[in-house]
């Protein structure tokens, strides 16, 4: 398996996520609609042998910020990718596109000669007038979070129908597609990457549906290869096309995708000429508050620098599920002293996971302190929230940390669960995603996982906190597998809480719970230093704990 690194790139407080590949001449890879670069992981480990390839997510999508505009064209996504890949040290780069990535990729190719060495455009989006119309108008429904978990199911119900219809919002005989549809997994990667551009997923598809893909092939420079598979949706697309100058070709492929990707390996061969790869670029100084950083061994951390320097830096650990924005409304004012660094665990929100035994805790410690160091963050105060606040404890040892502030905010209950968390397998009716809503209803009202009675009941406000729920459910849909075995692990071991010597420590526990007197009790006899706060109220009583 070719090994994969991942960057950030920041251009105007804006950063640009990348994954690399390889060795050799460049090439930059865009994926469609709405999907992220990991979805094109399959063709760049298949050109690394080749190139150094590097797959963006592109503005508003997976893990990159978007574009400060309402409405973006593909010449925004142009400028702004081309300015981020520029400021990386790429000075001449091949550029590939799938659907909008195509668009995209030839608006680059056009705006940007002195960058694009060519351009290799699959599946070339040219709508009519009228098609472009109707799919802005019906292609791109919102999805607002409803308690009853209805958005769940007509989520679902649009990515199965994508990969059945096209469009996907006019099932019928005329619009059936002839090909498999994915399976499951597959399919629930499709609503990752939904969840992740949030309610940015739509921007790109509308800039690709405005623009004319027939008068945008005019005076292109650089040499373009129009290429489509014929189980592609957009393969009739490729009948539209007007007749082509001498630097344009057309090539129409079968379903083999080895053949295919073998074909975009041989036209980037024929564009590149004398194009180096820049060495990779790292970093965590000047970063845009709250914008996430690649750091080593898969880690992505969450970056509050305001350049401020009163107290070393505090590394922020979530709970399970759970991701770094977490702890945002903490992170952002501790920012105002000092340098925070909210992570997301390993297998959770979007760090990879790791080869170790999520049971073997030294070894995951010493991955993320490995992580960590390699950034200059050796001596640091460290925080946790949940199940996350076992993992903190460790980390805080394990870094040496004596003397150094140790948040523990709203820790697990120290009851023993008999069963761990396992993330449902992705099915065809998507239980697997109503599953993962309903567990995230339930974090809402019951203490304990698992435990629906009135004993476990959580205290609530006079109106349900719906985003909170929505937050934990996409925290839980993004999880790898290895996310679960850590939280499982976690989950086995934290009735062992109090038998740490927890002197020094600050723990916040929320009032309404149906443990927390007897949680402070215990807790506060192994040396810690309790605060009780109302559930609504905890980052305020968190960032006071850290104060004190």
């Amino acid at each position: 398996m070719t090994s994969e690194i991942r960057q950030t790139v920041t251009i105007d407080g804006r950063t640009l996520h990348l994954r690399r590949f390889g060795s050799g001449p460049p090439v930059v890879l865009l994926h469609e609609s709405p999907r992220s670069s990991a979805v094109l992981v399959p063709l760049a480990t298949k050109l690394a042998s080749r190139f150094t390839v590097f797959a963006l997510d592109s503005p508003g999508y997976g893990i990159s910020d978007p574009l400060p505009l309402a409405r973006p064209t593909v010449e925004d996504f142009a400028d702004a990718i081309a300015q981020s890949l520029k400021a990386l040290g790429l000075k001449r780069a091949g550029v590939y596109g799938t659907h909008t990535g195509a668009s995209i990729a030839l608006a680059m190719a056009k705006r940007h000669p002195d960058f694009v060495c060519g351009a290799v455009l699959d599946g070339y989006p040219v709508f009519t007038s009228s098609e472009a119309d109707l799919h802005a108008y019906h292609y791109l429904p919102p999805f607002e979070a409803a308690w009853d978990g209805s958005h769940v199911a007509r989520l679902w119900s649009r990515v199965r129908d994508q990969y059945t219809f096209f469009p996907w919002y006019q099932p019928g005989r005329d619009n059936r597609l002839r090909r498999e549809p994915p399976a499951p997994p597959l399919q629930t990667a499709v609503v990752r990457d939904i969840l992740a551009a949030g309610r940015h997923y739509a921007t790109g598809y509308e800039a690709a549906f405005r623009s004319d893909g027939i008068a945008s092939l005019a005076a292109v420079m650089p040499p373009v290869c129009i290429m489509c598979r014929e189980d592609d949706l957009l393969f009739p697309h490729l009948d539209r096309l007007p007749s082509l100058p001498a630097s344009m070709s057309i090539v129409k492929l079968g379903t083999d995708r080895g053949i295919w990707a073998e074909r975009v390996g041989e036209e980037f061969a024929m564009m590149i000429r004398n194009a180096d790869a820049p060495a990779p670029a790292f970093g965590i100084a000047g970063r845009p508050t709250g914008a996430l950083c690649a750091l080593d061994g898969g880690v992505v951390a969450r970056c509050y620098d305001t350049g401020a320097r009163e107290l070393a830096p505090l590394v922020l650990l979530h709970d399970l599920p759970g991701r770094s924005r977490d702890w945002h409304p903490v992170a952002l004012r501790e920012a105002q002293r000092r340098v925070v660094l909210a992570l997301d665990l390993p297998g959770a929100g979007v760090s990879a996971a790791t080869s170790a035994n999520p049971d073997d805790a030294a070894a995951l410690v010493r991955h993320l302190l490995a992580a960590l160091s390699a950034h200059g963050v050796t001596a640091f105060d460290v925080g946790g929230c949940g199940l996350g606040a076992l993992l903190a404890l460790d980390l805080a040892l394990a870094a040496g940390s004596a003397g150094r502030r140790v948040l523990l905010l709203d820790p697990p209950p120290l009851a023993p669960v008999a069963d761990k968390p396992v993330r449902p397998l992705p099915d065809w009716h998507g239980g697997h995603l109503l599953a993962a809503w309903y567990e995230a209803r339930d974090s809402l009202l019951f203490r304990l996982p698992g435990v629906r009675n009135g004993a476990a009941a959580r205290e609530v406000g006079p109106g349900l906190d719906v985003k909170a729920v929505q937050a934990r459910f996409e925290a839980a849909v993004m999880a790898e597998d290895g996310g679960f075995a850590l939280a499982g692990a976690l989950a086995a071991r934290r009735h062992r809480l109090a038998d740490h010597d927890l002197s020094g420590c600050q723990v916040v526990l929320r009032s309404g719970d149906p443990d927390h007197q007897s949680l402070a009790e215990t807790l506060g006899k192994a040396g810690a230093m309790v605060h009780v706060s109302h559930y609504d109220l905890l980052a305020d009583a968190a960032v006071a704990a850290l104060r004190s």
